[in-house]
């Protein structure tokens, strides 16, 4: 069965780096954390999938039904009608009534329960879009993370073979003045020195540009002295899939982007089926009643 080498993982950097935090380094844990916290892209999504969670609540109290409730006075003199008598009389009359109403929808083309079900998967596909957010953060983070290890890595290296050549050239310096060896072998030693040189400062520049490109994705203020946490790393061996079926059917199970995509087929699915609803015919039952009272009236001789 064939076998990969996996150099590094997120998982196993964060739970080398668990205890590693101070104010001063950055671990990749503590990058992360920083990012969901922070993060504009994360915040507008979650306040989203709190608006299309509180959207499907709203659809489903809308089966419930509808009550109204009002009262209403008069007062009136001269020749008035009188309510409870219907009667015209001569005198001031005050009077006063109140009143419920309710209302509920028996049939509607089932449009209340496909919009139910509608702002059910639109509430299921923000959560997914939420996941998705936060996985592509959490992924960009450590790919940024690992390429300031990566460049720090590097300019040590350069900074090494600087020192090493620096070296060389102090010997070869030393026998060309006792005269075993050529003025040119000095001047090609010397020329390589530079371009070693060269090597370090575009590894710093480099290094400059990960740490910027890490910090701005925290949204960090300044760069400052922002540094990072070196941790142990282990090469791990893991197997590798045997068929491309079996990598299919992990992502359509677990990638929130693929469910994301069905919970917004289906939703359009419910939609067109409101559509359809709205040619089916309406049934309502609806109540009132009105209390009709004349608590004081005052009779005048005309």
């Amino acid at each position: 069965m064939k076998r990969i080498f996996l150099i590094i993982s997120a998982i196993g950097i964060i739970s080398t780096s668990i205890n590693a935090q101070t104010d001063d380094v950055w671990t990749l844990e503590r990058c992360i954390e920083y990012a969901l916290e922070n993060n504009i892209e994360i915040k507008r999504q979650e306040l989203q999938t709190v608006l299309d969670e509180k959207n499907y609540t709203q659809s489903k109290y809308n089966l419930l039904p509808s009550f109204g409730a009002g009262i209403e006075h008069q007062l009136s003199s001269g020749r008035s009608l009188n309510l409870e008598s219907y009667e015209w009389e001569n005198r001031r009359i005050q009077q006063g009534s109140a009143g419920v109403r309710g209302d509920i929808t028996l049939f509607k083309g089932l449009q209340n329960y496909h919009t139910i079900q509608k702002d059910k998967f639109l509430f299921l596909s923000s959560k997914s879009d939420l996941e998705t957010i936060i996985n592509e953060k959490t992924l960009l983070l450590a790919a940024y993370y690992l390429d300031v290890l990566f460049s720090e890595e590097l300019l040590e290296v350069a900074k090494n073979q600087h020192e090493v050549t620096m070296m060389e050239e102090e010997r070869a310096r030393k026998m060309v003045e006792v005269g075993n060896s050529a003025r040119s072998e000095l001047l090609e030693i010397q020329a390589q020195v530079a371009s070693e040189r060269l090597k370090v400062t575009e590894s710093k520049n480099q290094l400059d540009i990960s740490v910027l490109n890490l910090t701005q994705l925290l949204d960090l203020d300044s760069v400052g002295n922002f540094k990072v946490f070196k941790p142990d790393l282990e090469m791990e061996l893991l197997e590798a899939p045997t068929a491309f079926t079996k990598i299919f059917e992990q992502a359509v199970r677990s990638m929130p982007e693929i469910q994301s995509a069905e919970f917004k087929l289906k939703a359009q699915q419910k939609q067109v089926e409101i559509a359809q609803g709205e040619r089916s015919p309406e049934l309502y039952l609806s109540g009132l009643y009105y209390s009709i009272k004349n608590p004081c009236n005052i009779f005048l001789d005309q």
